[in-house]
C-alpha cells in the first residue's frame, strides 16, 4: 500500500470554506482510485488529508486528478500543500 500525505494551510478564518469545498467534491473522490480518505482539522486553519492507495502506481494515475481537485482550494490557500508519498508499513482497521 501507498499513501499521500498532503499538509494544507488556509488563509485565516478559511477553514470552514475548505471543508465546504471539500464536501463538494466528495462525489469526484472516487475518480481518485483510493483505498480510504480522511481529512483531518488540525485546528488554527491547517489541515491534513491522508489518501491510502493500494500502490504507487495506482497513487502516481490519481495525481492528475488529485492535482485539479486541490487547485480548487488555491485561492483560499495560505501557502500551496505540501505532500509527501510514502509506503505504509501497517494498515489495519478493527
Amino acid at each position: 500500500m501507498f499513501s499521500n500525505v498532503i499538509e494544507m494551510e488556509f488563509k485565516a478564518g478559511m477553514i470552514k470554506n475548505a471543508i465546504e469545498i471539500a464536501e463538494e467534491m466528495r462525489p469526484e473522490f472516487s475518480d481518485l482510485g483510493y483505498n480510504q480518505f480522511l481529512m483531518i482539522n488540525k485546528g488554527n486553519d491547517k489541515a491534513l488529508v491522508l489518501a491510502v492507495y493500494e500502490s504507487e502506481e495506482k497513487q502516481q494515475a490519481a495525481l492528475p486528478k488529485a492535482q485539479e481537485l486541490l487547485g480548487r482550494l488555491k485561492d483560499i490557500y495560505a501557502s500551496m500543500p505540501e505532500r509527501q508519498g510514502e509506503n505504509v508499513i501497517i494498515n489495519e482497521v478493527y
